[in-house]
């Protein structure tokens, strides 16, 4: 077998062209280096190298051997990686989100489940979805995909509804409920991150204007000393950090794309393991968040 440290330097040494910066980077003499990639060529048993008097560069088939060299030292990696994922999930439940509303109900369910668990903060991407649990980064993913498929199950947990609250003298505050069409041409202040609920506010309503801000504390300050209107939900009252209403009327919005199911979505293969987590996690959703679907 091929010892990796021989590859990487196959792969700096096509990367760099030549043996000054190899040898840099491993903190190597350059004889060294030059020892270790002619024992690489004999152990191939191919010519990689064109050699000339103070020059030495990769044949084609050293060019190729080195974009294999790349893969397997890539592929590496990733076992040792999902090796330990592996491991882990084994022994904790670490828990990513589409978007930050589930979030915010399992940070709040946290010390109210038997079973301790782990919360990505990162918001993640629909196409990162399977790949996540794939490799055993995360154990379950919460999405608003039912993505029942060979490979995945999915357990619906809770329904997130989206409101507008908008200045008590406004005319579309006195109503029970708005469209989003209702909501047209008007200017919003909008946390930055809140995952898939951005394309849907940004389609939804026309010609508005949307006034992102990074952290939430400046959009509570804001709110504080303007009308501007701002988005919640029914998971908003379980953070601490959301601003008060300050004059606000908060509306529920009526569109059906304003509501929002999510489901917790994991391997079927380790259904054994998760499901009664999972069964206890959707009892609790659904006994904290008042007004969801049977």
């Amino acid at each position: 077998m091929i010892d990796n440290h021989l590859l990487e330097e196959l792969v700096t040494f096509s990367q760099t062209g030549t043996l000054a910066q190899t040898a840099q980077k491993f903190h190597l003499t350059q004889p060294t280096i030059t020892r270790g990639l002619q024992k690489l060529e004999t152990e191939l048993g191919v010519q990689l190298f064109i050699r000339q008097p103070n020059r030495l560069s990769l044949t084609s088939t050293g060019r190729y051997a080195a974009q294999e060299a790349q893969k397997l030292l890539q592929q590496n990696k990733s076992f040792h990686k999902n090796v330990r994922n592996y491991e882990i999930s084994h022994r904790q439940i670490k828990i990513g989100s589409v978007a930050p509303g589930p979030v915010i109900i399992l940070k709040y369910l946290r010390t109210h489940l038997n079973r301790p668990f782990i919360i990505e903060d990162q918001l993640l991407r629909p196409e990162n979805i399977l790949p996540q649990l794939q490799t055993n980064y995360l154990s379950i993913i919460i999405t608003n995909q039912p993505l029942n498929t060979e490979m995945t199950t999915a357990k619906y947990l809770m329904q997130e509804r989206l409101a507008v609250n908008l200045d008590k003298f406004m005319d579309l505050a006195s109503q029970k409920t708005v469209t989003f069409n209702q909501l047209k041409g008007k200017s919003f202040i909008v946390l930055q991150n809140i995952g898939i609920w951005k394309n849907i506010i940004q389609e939804q309503v026309p010609a508005a204007k949307f006034l992102y801000q990074e952290q939430q504390e400046a959009l509570a300050e804001i709110t504080k000393y303007s009308n501007f209107p701002y988005f919640s939900t029914n998971f908003t009252p379980f953070t601490q950090h959301f601003p008060p209403n300050n004059g606000r009327n908060c509306v529920p919005i009526a569109d059906q794309s304003a509501q929002m199911d999510f489901y917790a979505v994991y391997l079927t293969k380790n259904a054994h393991q998760l499901t009664p987590f999972i069964n206890s996690l959707a009892t609790a959703c659904h006994q904290l968040i008042p007004n969801q679907p049977n």
